[in-house]
C-alpha cells in the first residue's frame, strides 16, 4: 500500500473552479472519506487521484511517485464506481478476472486471486452467475472483488453504496470497514452522506465549493467544528443555530436571544469576552437539548412551544419555537408532549458553540 499526497491541487472546467488549492495527505493504510454536498468537488478530487480528470495545477503523488502525467492504468490504483460498471454478458468470475487477463497474468494466478477475493467477500457461490441474476448488494461485492484482485496500492470508492436501500447500506458500511481492516489497504472514499462518513472514516475531509473546510477524526470534527458550515453539515439532525447577543447577566457572560438566556461555557468565556454586546451565532446540537429535570441548573432552562412531534422509536424529535427561533430537541420516548404545548427544556451548557456571524468561524475553539 502507499501514501497519497495532494499538493495545491486545483481543477478548472473552463471558467468554473471545481477544486481549488487542495492539500491533503492520506497516510499508508488509512481510510479517508471525502464528504460534502453535491458540487463540492469531492468526486472531482477522487477522479484526479485516479487519473480520470487532468489536474489544472498542483502535484499528486502515490507513494513517492508524482503521477500527474501517469495514465490511470499505470497508477496502481483500483476504483469502485457508483454504478458498479459490470459487464452484463460476463459471469462474476470473468468480471473479476477481466483486468488480470488484460495484463496477461498467468491463468493459475488469476484463478487464485479471484478465489481469494471471492472468499473474502463471501461470493464463492456466485462466480458462475451473470450480473442480471444478482441483487444490488451482490453486484456491489463483485465490483469490490474486481478491485481486490488487482492488489493495488490505493483503493478509490466513488459513492459505492448510493444505489442500495437503507438497510443494505448500513450492512455494507460494516462490511467495507471489516474489509479495510483485513486488507490493511489505503482507501479514499467519496460520499455525500455524513453518517456514512462518520461511521467509516479514520479521518473525514469536509468540502464545500471546491475547498477543504476541515480535516479530522470523525468525533473530533463533530465536537470541534471549525466553522458554521461544518457544524451544520456534520450531525443528524443538524446543529441548531440561534442569533444571539453576548451580554452580562448577574455577573455572568451569557448568550441572549428572545425567550432564551444561557450562560457562555467556561471554556469559551475568554474568547467571547471580546464579543460583549455584539451579535454572535450560538450553536447547539439537538441531543444537547432535552426535557428539563430537577437536576438541571436553573440557568440552563427555557420555555419552548412544540410545533411538530416526530417519534422515531428510541427517542422523539421535537420541532419547537424558542422566542423567534425554531430549533430541534431530542427527548426520551416517554416524554408526554403534544403539538401546540409549551414545555420546559434544558440545554447542556458546556456543549454550546459560538460562531462569528461575519466570518462564520468558530469562536473559542481550543
Amino acid at each position: 500500500m502507499a501514501q497519497v499526497t495532494l499538493e495545491n491541487v486545483s481543477k478548472n472546467f473552463d471558467e468554473v473552479v471545481a477544486v481549488r488549492d487542495v492539500n491533503l495527505t492520506v497516510k499508508d493504510r488509512e481510510f479517508v472519506v471525502l464528504v460534502g454536498p453535491s458540487g463540492c468537488g469531492k468526486s472531482t478530487t477522487l477522479r484526479m487521484i485516479a487519473g480520470l480528470e487532468e489536474i489544472t495545477a498542483g502535484t499528486i503523488k502515490i507513494g513517492e511517485r508524482v503521477v500527474n502525467d501517469v495514465p490511470p492504468k499505470d497508477r496502481d490504483i483500483a476504483m469502485v464506481f457508483q454504478n458498479y460498471a459490470l459487464y452484463p454478458h460476463m459471469t462474476v468470475y470473468d468480471n473479476m478476472a477481466f483486468g488480470l487477463k488484460l495484463r496477461k497474468f498467468p491463468k493459475p494466478e488469476i484463478q487464485q486471486r479471484v478465489q481469494d477475493a471471492a472468499e473474502i467477500l463471501g461470493i464463492q457461490e456466485l462466480l458462475a452467475r451473470k450480473p442480471r441474476a444478482l441483487s444490488g448488494g451482490q453486484r456491489q461485492r463483485v465490483a469490490v472483488g474486481r478491485a481486490i484482485v488487482r492488489k493495488p496500492q490505493v483503493f478509490l470508492f466513488d459513492e459505492p453504496l448510493s444505489n442500495l436501500d437503507a438497510k443494505l447500506r448500513v450492512a455494507m458500511r460494516a462490511e467495507l470497514k471489516k474489509l479495510h481492516d483485513r486488507l490493511q489497504a489505503t482507501v479514499v472514499y467519496v460520499t455525500h452522506d455524513q453518517v456514512e462518513a462518520m461511521t467509516m472514516g479514520d479521518r473525514i475531509v469536509i468540502m464545500k465549493d471546491g475547498l477543504i473546510q476541515q480535516v479530522g477524526a470523525p468525533l473530533e470534527v463533530y465536537a470541534f467544528p471549525q466553522n458554521q458550515f461544518v457544524a451544520g453539515f456534520i450531525g443528524s439532525p443538524a446543529m441548531n443555530f440561534i442569533s444571539c447577543t453576548v451580554t452580562v447577566r448577574d455577573g455572568t457572560l451569557c448568550f441572549a436571544a428572545p425567550g432564551l438566556v444561557l450562560p457562555v461555557p467556561a471554556a469559551k468565556a475568554k474568547a467571547l469576552a471580546g464579543y460583549k454586546d455584539k451579535a454572535v451565532t450560538m450553536g447547539i446540537r439537538p441531543e444537547d437539548v432535552h426535557e428539563a429535570t430537577p437536576q438541571d441548573p436553573a440557568t440552563s432552562l427555557f420555555d419552548a412551544k412544540v410545533e411538530v412531534v416526530e417519534p422515531i422509536g428510541h427517542e422523539i424529535y421535537l420541532d419547537v419555537m424558542v422566542g423567534t427561533a425554531e430549533i430541534i430537541a431530542r427527548v426520551s420516548p416517554d416524554t408526554p408532549v403534544k403539538m401546540g404545548q409549551t414545555i420546559k427544556l434544558a440545554a447542556t451548557v458546556d456543549k454550546l458553540h459560538a460562531f462569528d456571524p461575519q466570518t462564520e468561524r468558530a469562536i473559542g475553539l481550543a
